[in-house]
Parts: C-alpha cells; structure tokens; sequence
C-alpha cells in the first residue's frame, strides 16, 4: 500500500495536550450531543480511542490483515528459514508466554462491560507488556544473545526492524524519524508528507486513517523530545532555552520512533502521570471500549508480526510447544496467540508432517 499524503492537524502534542472543552450543550466534531462541558481526560481518551481505531483502518479489516501480513512476510518467512533452524531458548519461550498471557488478560476484560471503564487504567500497561514479551523472544532467539536489557534499548531495536526491514507490513512500517529541521515520517522507507486540517475528536475513516497514524507517531515523538528538554533544562539551570544544535542532537537522540513506542508512552502515562485518562467515560458512551477494543486489536496484529518472523527461524512446532503450555489455564481459546496460531507459518513443514 502506497501512502502519498496524510493529513494531520499541526499540533505537536495533540495526543497530550487536548483542545478546551467545548461550552455546554453544543456538538463535537463526531455529531454527538455533549451535555456538559468534558474535561481534557475525556478528550485525550477520544483522541486515543481514533488513533488506535485508525491504527485497525489503516491495517484493514481482520481478513485484509491476514492476507496482507502473509502477502508481505512470506517471502521473508522462506529467506530465513533457508538460513537453518534454530532453537527457541528457554528464556525466549518464557518471553512469549508472558506476552502471550498478557495479551490474554487484556482481551478478557472486554467480557466484562461494567469492568471496561476502570480496567482501562491499567490496559495500556498490559498492552505494552504484552507486545514486550512476544517481541523479546524475537531478540533472544540466539543462545548467547539475552536481547535487550532495557525498554529504552528493545524500542530501539524495534525501531530499525520497524525501519529498515522489507517484510513489516502497513501501517507498522510508518515511523517517525526526525522532527527537526523538519517532521520525517517513512512508511517502508519512503517518505509521506502530511497537511493540515484533521479533526482528531472525529472517528477516522479509511480514507484518513494514515494521517490519525502520523499524528500518534509524531505526537509521540514530541512527547520524548519534551522529556529530553525538561531533563536539560534541569542540568543547565543558568539557561532558558537549548541552542539549535543542541535541540537536533536531542531529536537524535529519540531516535526511531514506532507504533511501539506509543504503546510504551500510553503505559508511561497510565503508570506516572495522568492515569485519570484512561479511567475517563469519554466524550461518547463508548470512547472507553473503543479505547480498550483498539488496544486488544493493536497488540494482536503487532504480535501476530513477531509471531511470524520467529516461527520463520525456530519453525511452528516450537511456537506450538510453547502455546500449548498455557493452554489449559484458558477456558476460551478463540483469541489472543491462540486465534492466530492457526496463521503461523510453517516454513520447515512440521505440522504436515505430523499431520501423517
């Protein structure tokens, strides 16, 4: 999928910062009769609840999807496994049982309506740990390699796999990689330009679902580069201002910026700073399960990627093996890991085999 042009609203920290509440009595830009005045928590959650909405659009309904992530990996799945097998560590399979679970945890809490609301204060915790996990296991998949050791350092490995690497499928493939001198976003290596005029309080279509992406990446860049200013502003007290240089070397040093990283930056908010977000009732009666319905969608699809990319060096069996591990401790198994087990590639072609 080719992304030419995006439109997004010139707000750099829209998904934080929110626009003033409407007077009382009045619509939102969605047509929906506001009685009151909501207070930013409700808007921030609104915005939240059409980035991650827009994150689905732009990935395109479940059977897109699936045939989308096989159209773009497949080729890479027969590539790698031309390299040889090799063996799921322990500490690999334990990485992905614990993204697995989480995941799990996350999605049954939609089982649950009168649990949404207050379940969301912790969702985007799990949500980020859940693509951690399964994404931790991708990076440890040689024995004498224990991966990252730090969120800072695994996000940016994700970052130039996200960049750089042919087989990620759209929109995970849209990353933010400068904002100075001016904003950079790549979708597959190629960069989109974006316009003003998006109206984040209004549900995303298909047709404008990539700029909702643009603005969660880029609003999430300016986030981390505000963190990167406080904490210089707190080491150089005798100054106001960082000179020009030492603004670009700052943006530098946020480096890649992926559709994980807004994961990490929701969790960073639910876990230190303004969990009231995401306890929020929204501007609609349903911002709260879009919120979580998006999380649920999101995190599958990000890990349904790594899910590919490891089975394409360690083969199906192993994803299998480690599944089956947590298997009885769920009743329903229509979701998570084990909704998508059935998609796994299987490049060594040990489930025909078995199959015998």
């Amino acid at each position: 999928m080719q992304v030419r042009h995006v439109i997004v609203q010139h707000q750099a920290l829209s998904t934080f910062l929110v626009p003033p509440a409407p007077s009382p009595d009045v619509l939102d830009p969605a047509g929906l009769t506001l009685t009151g005045a909501p207070d930013d928590a409700a808007w921030s959650l609104r915005h939240h609840a059409n980035y991650l909405a827009a994150m689905r659009l732009a990935g395109g309904t479940a059977p897109e999807w699936r045939t989308r992530v096989a159209d773009t990996m497949t080729r890479h799945v027969r590539k790698n496994a031309g390299r040889g097998k090799v063996s799921l560590t322990d500490k690999g399979a334990q990485s992905l049982r614990n993204g697995w679970n989480t995941e799990l945890l996350l999605a049954m809490q939609l089982d649950s309506p009168e649990l949404i609301q207050p379940a969301n204060h912790w969702a985007p915790v799990q949500a980020y740990y859940a693509v951690q996990g399964v994404s931790l296991a991708w990076f440890r998949l040689s024995g004498a390699n224990a991966g990252p050791t730090t969120h800072a350092a695994q996000r940016k490995e994700i970052g130039e796999l996200f960049l750089k690497h042919r087989a990620i499928p759209y929109p995970f493939n849209m990353v933010s990689i400068a904002a100075r001198p001016h904003e950079q976003v790549t979708v597959g290596g190629r960069a989109v330009s974006r316009t003003r005029g998006l109206q984040l309080a209004a549900p995303p279509t298909a047709t404008d679902a990539a700029a909702y992406v643009y603005s969660a990446l880029t609003a999430t860049r300016h986030r981390f580069d505000e963190v990167e200013r406080q904490q210089w502003l707190a080491n150089n007290r005798d100054r106001r201002r960082r000179s020009p240089q030492e603004a670009d070397h700052h943006d530098r040093d946020v480096g890649t910026i992926t559709l994980v990283d807004y994961l990490y930056r929701l969790r960073l908010q639910a876990n230190y700073a303004d969990s009231e977000v995401f306890t929020s009732s929204g501007i609609g009666h349903d911002d709260p399960e879009r919120f979580l319905r998006g999380l649920v969608d999101v995190v599958s699809r990000i890990n349904e990627v790594f899910e590919h990319l490891i089975a394409s060096r360690v083969g199906v069996r192993a994803l299998d093996e480690s599944l089956d591990l947590i298997r009885r401790a769920h009743s329903r198994q229509d979701r998570g890991a084990f909704h998508r087990a059935a998609s796994w590639p299987d490049p060594f072609h040990e489930r025909s085999r078995r199959a015998q």
